[in-house]
């Protein structure tokens, strides 16, 4: 015996104590009444069942197959997937105490270490989503200060959009800056410019995690240990480089505030923490420390700024393909909002406009898979059992890009969204945002943020294709967010148009 252990390298030893790990944690699982799925094999589980590049691909052959609610094993991982509007509402809205944990032992516990809103659980989870809403509140959601902020952001975008004087550009840089510096006004109480290195930068990082596919997936969520053998299977290694440059940037960030923090003057987000720091220590105990900062703040900038201005790139790309709709739109922000500054108080008056941009949040499918959820215990849903611990993926293609839903669910149809009389309709038949208790915080400030972007590109700029003739196609690149590939475009400034005074 001791000549064979001698003989294997490390890595054989290693994938031998795997595969007997593994045959025991599927025998114990197997006493369940999971939900049906592909038996798999072992070690590997079901990996041989999938066909795609990319899990959720397969997701519509299996549901086909196995049902709204199916098991999918990836090494020893118990996944349970949920399709379907019905399916998601009754688990994980009715069953939300149990089905809205952040799940264990997998790339979350690595990125986030039990941190921030998006990684928290239990008590620490309910305590910082409370104080960020509150919080949130007093630097300016849902009030005409925070409007005016945007307005402002907006209006820079604009001016560095016509200094490309119609000539072709990739904006994916520039709508990053700006989205982002929406959000870093109401974390650190400023905005970068759009030059500034150090911030694009940091947006750059935050691409590679958003692209990378290596937080949500289920292949590395599921089969961890892969970090381990050399090379990167999973892409987990570029994201966890990714993170820590981002970590030094916050961190930097959060001394100067200490550095420059007066208990009478509260700036921003980061002032605000640094007042419940004090008044409540930094004790291991305490729900106020620094490293909880640290990731709430990568929480903010991934669901708060990414994701926005990835759906600004699709509405560009889809509406330079579709110039019949962009003209649609024009027409009725020109009847609407004149030679005005586009505000809230317009938005009831152009739905069109909002159709359309309901219409890119569907058809761009910003998060397929939303975050990972974890179930917190058995959970018995239609004579199955969802086991404790097991992995649950949201799959909310299912729903935005349903055919009974949506007829021809591939094509860009605004008019889904419009009744008989020509009024917006039919917004919660999508689901951009996620659902339960683990829906995106920041909904509010995206959709007046999708809102005033979108409408004010389309009220100053003509959008046309880097060719004339050469219609781009909406290819995407599928990750943690489904982004388009990179495109580029002509903005033309409208012809009469003038700026309007804020």
């Amino acid at each position: 015996m001791l000549d064979i252990c001698s003989s294997l390298g490390n890595v054989e030893i290693f994938l031998i104590g795997l595969a007997t790990v593994f045959y025991f944690v599927l025998r114990s699982s197997d006493k369940k009444n999971l939900p049906p799925g592909p038996k798999g094999l072992p070690i590997i589980g079901a990996i041989n069942e999938l066909k795609s590049a990319h899990v959720s691909q397969d997701f519509p052959r299996l549901r086909k197959q196995y049902g709204d609610v199916f098991t999918l094993r990836i090494g020893p991982r118990v996944n349970i997937v949920i399709n379907g509007h019905k399916a998601l509402k009754d688990l994980i809205i009715k069953e939300g105490e149990s089905l809205s944990e952040r799940p264990h032992n997998a790339v979350f516990d690595l990125v986030t270490k039990g941190h921030g809103i998006g990684g928290a659980n239990g008590e620490l989870w309910k305590e910082q989503r409370t104080f960020a809403l509150k919080t949130l509140r007093d630097f300016g959601f849902g009030k005409r200060s925070l409007e005016n902020q945007i307005m402002e952001e907006v209006s820079a975008f604009l001016d560095e959009m016509g200094k490309e004087n119609g000539a072709p550009f990739d904006v994916r840089r520039l709508i990053s800056v700006s989205v982002s510096n929406i959000i870093c006004s109401i974390l650190f109480g400023e905005r970068f410019e759009y030059g500034d290195k150090r911030f694009v930068s940091l947006l750059d990082l935050l691409n590679i995690i958003a692209t990378g596919g290596a937080i949500s997936g289920i292949i590395p969520n599921s089969m961890i240990w892969l970090r381990h053998l050399p090379g990167d299977w999973t892409g987990l290694k570029k994201v966890m480089a990714a993170l820590k440059q981002i970590e030094e940037f916050t961190k930097e960030e959060i001394e100067r505030h200490v550095k420059t923090f007066d208990e009478n003057k509260i700036r921003d987000y980061v002032d605000a923490f640094i007042a419940a720091q004090k008044r409540q220590g930094k004790s291991n105990g305490s729900f106020y420390t620094d490293l909880q900062l640290q990731k709430t703040i990568l929480n903010f900038f991934g669901a708060g700024s990414e994701t926005t201005a990835t759906t600004v790139r699709w509405a560009i790309l889809y509406l330079i393909i579709h110039q019949d709709v962009q003209e649609k739109m024009n027409e009725e922000i020109k009847r609407v909002v004149g030679d005005a500054t586009p505000s809230l108080s317009h938005k009831m008056y152009l739905p069109y406009c909002e159709a359309v941009i309901t219409e890119v949040q569907r058809i761009g499918n910003i998060a397929p898979n939303g975050v990972p959820h974890g179930a917190k215990n058995d959970v018995h849903w239609n004579g199955y059992v969802i086991p404790k611990g097991a992995l649950v993926i949201l799959n909310l293609t299912s729903v935005n890009m349903d055919p009974e839903t949506f007829p021809e669910p591939d094509k860009f149809k605004p008019e889904r969204f419009l009744d008989a009389d020509g009024k917006f309709c039919g917004k919660n038949k999508v689901i951009p945002f996620s659902l339960g208790r683990r829906a995106c915080l920041g909904e509010s400030l995206a959709r007046m943020e999708l809102f005033f972007f979108i409408v004010s590109i389309v009220h100053r700029f003509i959008l046309r294709p880097e060719k004339d003739g050469d219609i781009p196609k909406p290819e995407c690149i599928l990750g943690f967010t489904r982004s388009p590939k990179p495109f580029r475009f002509r903005a033309i400034e409208r012809k009469g148009w003038k700026r309007a005074m804020l």
